[in-house]
């Protein structure tokens, strides 16, 4: 009967060793999961300033090109109304020297 009892203190011993190691891998296994789920909405919460930041760079480059092309839009316009008045000033010129050429014929 002593060789029982010591067997069966020897298995209840095991048995409360091996509950005690499986609570501790547990709590292992939860710490880990918990770091993991940290480091997963850290890394969310840096894609997401990742992402607005670059919202902002593209909306000033948009921003910056409607800028240049508004420049050269004007620049544009400037350089049409310029050759405008160049033609209207040759087509004067030529004009007068027509009507002086066709005064001088009539002579």
């Amino acid at each position: 009967a002593g060789g029982i009892a010591t067997t069966e203190a020897a298995a209840a011993a095991a048995v409360a060793g091996a509950e005690g190691k499986v609570r501790e891998l547990e709590s292992r296994l939860q710490e880990a999961e918990e770091g993991r789920l940290r480091d997963k909405e850290e890394m969310e919460g840096r894609m997401g300033e990742i992402r607005q930041k670059a919202k902002e760079h593209m909306k000033q480059v948009q921003e910056k090109m409607q800028q240049i092309l508004k420049q050269k839009d004007q620049k544009l316009q400037e350089l049409e109304a310029e050759r405008d008045e160049l033609a209207a000033a040759a087509a004067l010129h030529a004009g007068a020297g027509d009507a002086v050429g066709s005064a001088g014929t009539r002579e």
